[in-house]
């Protein structure tokens, strides 16, 4: 009986399928900047809206026009009967 110390299988030649591990690092850097620069401009974007953000309008519903001005109802629209049909 042989006592092998290391229980996994020979080596074979496999395919290199994967992209080396210097571009995965890379293109994992690059996502990860590309992320934060996300949740950086959010950030910027949540605060100033929260400091600067548009002035709170309120609205006086008591209101009255500084001068008073006269209601004139329409001018009248005269009455035509359609002409009759032969």
């Amino acid at each position: 009986m042989v006592v092998t110390p290391d229980p996994r299988t020979p080596y074979r030649e496999e395919p290199h399928t994967a992209p080396p591990r210097s571009m995965m690092d890379t293109a994992a850097g690059f996502w990860m900047a590309v992320i934060a620069a996300l949740a950086a401009v959010a950030l910027i974007w949540f605060l100033y809206t929260a400091w600067f953000g548009p002035p709170v309008i309120s609205v006086d519903t008591n209101a009255r026009p500084l001068v008073e001005q006269p209601i004139t109802p329409p001018a009248p629209v005269p009455a035509t009967r359609p002409e009759p049909t032969p």
